[in-house]
Formats: C-alpha cells, structure tokens, sequence
C-alpha cells in the first residue's frame, strides 16, 4: 500500500511565510503479511471452527518537507518521520450458523524513530514499545454484544485501561429492546465510570429511552437522561 501526497497551496497574504506559493510532499508506505491456521470440531449437527491469524505489519512515512506550512486540512498538520512495526495475532471462532461469533486480538507496536532519542531523557509516552493490547468481541446476531478492551503497560503502569460494553437486544419478548452497560478505568488518568442504558417497547410506534453515567471515584451522577421516540411509515419524532 502507497499513498503520495502532493499539497500545494497560493497564499494572497504570505504572513510570515517567505513566498506565496507553497507546495509540500511526502509519501507513506505500508505492507501487511500473515499466515492462517484452520480446525475443525465437528458433531453430528454442527461445527466449531477455529482461525489462528498471526499478522505483522510495517508503516514508513517520509518527513513532510518542508516543515513550515499553512495548515487547511488534517495532512498539513503531520510534520513527523515514522517507522512503525505492529505484531500480532487475531483469533476467530464460528459456527455453521454464526460467521465470527467470537474474537480475540492481541498486539503491540514498536515505534523505531523513537530509538533515535536517548532512553534515559525520553518521557515514558515517547518510549518505543506501545502498550499491549488486547481485545474480545462477542456477537451473536439480535441478541447480544460484548467487546473488551484492556492494556498493559511496560513502563511502569502495568493493566492501564480496561472498557466493557455489552448491549442486550430483546429481552421479555420485545420489551426491553436494548438493556446496554458500560464500564471504564484508566489508571493513567485516574478515571473510573460506569453507564446504564436501556430503550423499552412501549407499543408498536412509541419507544422510551433512559441513561445514566455514573463516576465510581467521586460516587456522582456524571450525565442522566432520557427520550420517548415516535415511529410513523412516513416519518418520526423524538422528544429527549
């Protein structure tokens, strides 16, 4: 994968640069390799299968030149070199009726431009090893959702984050029709929160909702509301 970009940009007012046309070119650079494993249980009725993925991926950007440049979009704004390594490995369990049902990842990035600094002057944020991460996804199809995330941190902070979000989908035949939950702590930050939410089928054409976000640190009530909503065939309203 190879992207060039090419920007160029006629000032009326230079301001402080010294001319009033400016141009600015770099190019990025990545590859992506991986390798696949397969197993299969099976039974009589169904099958459980297994995809083992390891991955490894290398990204290389040119430093933007020159340095000094208008900023009108967001590639203006990248002003640095990177050569960035990401490794890891993708898990993958399906059944005969459900594709990916259940996902595990695991990977870190090295960073090599910042081995270029010296390590006993850098700040932890600017070390070359990026946090450990790690991800869990659960989907089963209308009934519920689960993802997990957490890191690990090598520099001192150890299980830095971790984020739980699980929605629920048609529970009591209909009546609840999404019961969702949230939690989430950073330690780095020191931020720890929890959030309800849940939307009920009151008939065919009226919905309520109610949220409420809660910071388990200072044990205050963060944000709370609620909504009704009205479906028509031709149109909608919500009132919140």
């Amino acid at each position: 994968n190879f992207k060039y970009y090419y920007t160029f940009y006629y000032l009326q007012d230079k301001t402080s640069f010294s001319k009033n046309y400016l141009y600015r070119k770099f190019y990025e650079l990545k590859t992506d390799s991986y390798l696949e494993f397969y197993r299969y249980f099976s039974s009589s009725k169904s099958y459980l299968l297994h995809t083992v993925r390891p991955y490894v991926s290398y990204f290389y950007r040119k430093k933007p030149e020159p340095e000094e440049f208008p900023c009108f979009s967001y590639y203006d704004f990248i002003t640095k070199r990177r050569k960035l390594l990401e490794y890891g490995i993708w898990q993958f369990f399906s059944t005969k009726y459900i594709k990916n049902f259940l996902s595990l990842k695991l990977y870190q990035q090295y960073d090599f431009t910042k081995t270029e600094k010296s390590p006993l002057t850098v700040p932890q944020e600017e070390k070359p090893f990026s946090d450990l991460y790690f991800q869990l996804n659960l989907n089963y199809p209308s009934k519920i959702f689960l993802r997990y995330d957490t890191t690990y941190n090598f520099y001192g902070f150890g299980f830095k984050k971790h984020l739980l979000n699980m929605e629920i989908k048609n529970l009591f035949s209909g009546f609840f029709k999404t019961l969702g939950i949230s939690y989430q702590e950073d330690k780095a930050w020191n931020t720890r929160q929890i959030s309800f939410k849940t939307t009920l089928h009151i008939t065919r054409s009226f919905d309520t909702s109610f949220y409420i976000t809660r910071n388990l640190i200072t044990r205050e009530n963060i944000e709370t509301g609620g909504a009704i909503s009205y479906q028509h065939k031709c149109y909608a309203l919500n009132l919140s």
